[in-house]
């Protein structure tokens, strides 16, 4: 079904919204330490065996909508290689995504 998908404008609108996601918690996208620091949490999150977050934890909430969306632009990239789109983000998702590579490199 991705060949009837814009995976391009999809990529946008998921960088505009890491965008926000990061101004609402306070992160600073061109600092390599709070970026990589940030990777390592989001790669060893288990959605399944995460604990219950109470309704008032903002910053809790916020970093897992970050996480999802993180996991939504890698899927949506997959998907544009599926059908031989290159999909780009913006330099605040290659920073970003640059940071998750050097954090799974570390980890393996």
């Amino acid at each position: 079904m991705s060949e009837f998908e814009n995976q391009q404008r999809d990529a946008e609108e998921i960088c505009t919204e890491i965008v926000r996601v990061m101004i609402g918690l306070g992160l600073d996208w061109e600092d390599e330490h709070v970026l990589r620091s940030l990777a390592r949490e989001a790669l060893s999150f288990d959605a399944a065996h995460a604990p219950h977050l109470e309704p008032g934890d903002l910053t809790g909430r916020s970093k897992r909508k970050l996480f999802g969306l993180i996991a939504l632009m890698f899927r949506t990239m997959q998907e544009g290689a599926e059908v031989n789109a290159l999909i780009h983000g913006n330099q605040v998702w290659k920073a970003l995504a640059k940071a998750l590579w050097q954090e799974k490199s570390v980890a393996e």
